[in-house]
């Protein structure tokens, strides 16, 4: 064991989301006393930059939190999970994107089709060396708490959306994605209608060609 370190806010703090770059820099997401945090520290693990971001959240249940992270060519960090807020009901999927001294923050949002609990939640983040990017989660699309399915979606490096897509009908949800050099993502979670006569859930991975048209 070469060290160990902590560090936090003033109320529950965790982490789920770790990287390093070529020269060691550690790169950590997750929440910050109920705040989607990203956060830098050097090899030594002294803090670089810290930045929290925080949603119009619901004064009931607080917390927005990162879940998965990358980093790019250019030690550009990227995070995902979701955001709390009055105005989706539930969650939506968030992701951030920072350049490696923390500026030029961006971020998108993304909600369920669901008019009642139109949450969303991304659990998987990748991006290819044209910086194009790719999230994979979970959104409701019915209404009903229930109706959950495995989504991934696609935004450029300007952070336009070019395509989403959704997996299976009922009962599924994408735990992570990766890329290979080609631009294919592949993303892994379950599902639980893999078959009819049984209710239990099935591990499911997925491909798809950078178009989003999925291949297997």
């Amino acid at each position: 064991l070469t060290f160990t370190k902590t560090y936090g806010g003033s109320s529950n703090d965790n982490l789920f989301g770790v990287e390093v770059d070529s020269s060691d820099n550690i790169y950590v997401s997750g929440a910050l006393s109920a705040d989607f945090n990203t956060a830098k520290f050097n090899s030594s693990f002294v803090k670089q930059w810290q930045n929290t971001r925080t949603s119009t959240q619901q004064s009931t249940s607080p917390f927005d939190t990162a879940l998965n992270s990358t980093i790019d060519a250019n030690s550009k960090i990227y995070s995902c999970g979701y955001a709390r807020t009055q105005q989706a009901n539930f969650d939506q999927g968030f992701w951030t994107r920072y350049d490696a001294d923390g500026s030029n923050f961006l971020s998108r949002s993304m909600i369920g089709s669901s008019t009642s609990q139109g949450y969303c939640i991304w659990r998987g983040i990748d991006v290819d060396a044209s910086g194009n990017i790719f999230v994979a989660g979970v959104c409701n699309y019915q209404n009903g708490s229930q109706d959950y399915v495995q989504v991934v979606a696609k935004y450029n490096s300007s952070a336009a959306l070019q395509w989403q897509r959704r997996l299976s009908t009922h009962l599924g949800r994408n735990n992570g994605c990766a890329l290979d050099s080609s631009g294919n993502i592949y993303t892994v979670g379950y599902s639980g209608q893999v078959h009819a006569s049984r209710t239990d859930a099935e591990c499911i991975i997925a491909k798809y060609n950078p178009s989003g048209t999925i291949q297997w």
